[in-house]
């Protein structure tokens, strides 16, 4: 697995914050593509996807055993473009919230 890339700051050894960004381009064979709005019905279909996203991370170290996560961003651009079926599929913008704890003992 690759490190993902990111800006860290630690403003205290408690405190982090982490700008992360993330780009994604992947091609390859799909099975069965099935759209719940019939526009797409595609068997044995090579897609070419690419995802551009951006998020803020601050974490929390300051009690014993525990860290604490709070993270949002968005992701800006997810494209499926099924070039050989001349069918290609583009998303609105979607932003994301995570909230997370984590215990080690």
């Amino acid at each position: 697995m690759f490190p993902k890339p990111a800006l860290v700051y630690n403003l205290t050894d408690d405190w982090q914050i982490r700008l992360a960004g993330n780009l994604v381009y992947e091609s390859y064979r799909t099975d069965d593509v099935f759209t719940p709005l019939h526009k797409l019905r595609l068997h044995n279909a090579v897609v070419q996807y690419n995802e551009d996203r951006a998020g803020l991370q601050v974490s929390y170290s300051g009690i014993k055993h525990v860290k604490i996560t709070a993270a949002a961003g968005c992701t800006f651009r997810r494209d499926f473009d099924f070039f050989r079926a001349h069918v290609s599929e583009k998303t609105d913008p979607a932003p994301y919230v995570q909230l997370s704890a984590e215990a080690k003992f």
